[in-house]
């Protein structure tokens, strides 16, 4: 990932998965890899696995909300931004930009 190589990413934290299914990172990984390749319902149903697992980890929160709110879900993004902002400047100022 950190090389941009998206694709192989991807793959290897398919592997990963597969052989640590509880592996809340791997999930993070995949989904980031996938929302770099421009597809969003999988990541955000990588994010929901994250989430799942682990329901503290804030970046996942912080990008399933930027995603749904690429896919016009508002009150969906706005619920995330509002878990992830007491530990993510990211997520307060666009919670405080875009929801009411």
């Amino acid at each position: 990932m950190r090389t941009g190589d998206y694709r192989n990413a991807l793959t290897d934290m398919s592997k990963v998965i597969k052989a640590k299914p509880q592996d809340a990172d791997a999930y993070f990984s995949r989904a980031f890899s996938k929302m770099h390749l421009n597809n969003p319902k999988g990541a955000i149903q990588d994010y929901n696995n994250v989430l799942k697992i682990d329901s503290t980890y804030t970046e996942a929160y912080y990008y399933r909300g930027v995603l749904n709110a690429q896919l016009n879900k508002e009150k969906e993004a706005c619920a995330d931004w509002q878990k992830a902002a007491e530990f993510d400047d990211r997520a307060a100022k666009l919670l405080k930009k875009h929801c009411k």
